[in-house]
């Protein structure tokens, strides 16, 4: 099981903001776009917090400075991908060899990019370029990315565990006397949990 997974399709954007002068003004709007998540990396900003997250600018602003407050060319990125993609922007002879960095927009994520647990493997040249320029399996996000899946796990376990006593308790209400107590203490346990799995991008079900 992996909480990151590169999109199977086309992004297509639905937040249209007005126009800003200055592109860091987009930062809430672009977090709301992507769900909290680096377009690159998958990482949610849930443990890491927004400081660690920015924008990226696709088309670097150092080359396109044109676009460097054009909302369709920014994207929510943590700061660890942000650094690594720099100003890079493919030559012609690259582009015509397939290798670039896609973003979810103009590109199928899944087609280039895809989880093993906690490790990304290529599916294209592109994607084989984008895990070396960005170097997604330095040993230091893999290992954060497992430490997040764990704490993922065990809380989810905890809310199984939760729901499952919750129901017991319900079904023998009527014959225990502080049956109401003991109900709500494990509706604001569960409720606990589900608010730091939300906090780490997970999204759960109804109770």
């Amino acid at each position: 099981m992996t909480p990151f997974r590169y999109p199977k399709s086309l992004h297509q954007r639905t937040e249209t903001p007005r126009e800003y002068r200055r592109y860091k003004s987009y930062k809430p709007i672009l977090r709301r776009e992507f769900d909290r998540q680096c377009v690159y990396c998958r990482l949610s900003d849930g443990m890491k917090g927004t400081d660690s997250f920015g924008i990226d600018h696709y088309r670097p602003k150092a080359r396109f400075p044109e676009l460097s407050a054009t909302y369709t060319n920014l994207f929510y990125c943590c700061n660890a991908c942000n650094s690594r993609k720099g100003d890079f922007w493919p030559t012609r002879e690259l582009d015509e060899l397939g290798v670039f960095v896609p973003n979810p927009c103009d590109h199928v994520m899944w087609d280039h990019l895809r989880y093993r647990e906690a490790s990304v493997e290529a599916r294209s040249d592109a994607g084989e370029f984008t895990l070396e320029l960005l170097d997604i399996n330095d040993r230091e996000f893999v290992e954060y990315r497992e430490m997040f899946i764990d704490a993922i796990g065990a809380l989810q376990r905890r809310r199984t565990d939760l729901l499952t006593t919750a129901s017991r308790i319900k079904e023998r209400a009527d014959r225990v006397e502080d049956g109401d107590k003991e109900y709500s203490d494990v509706m604001n346990d569960l409720a606990r949990i589900e608010r730091h799995l939300t906090h780490l991008g997970v999204v759960t079900s109804d109770t």
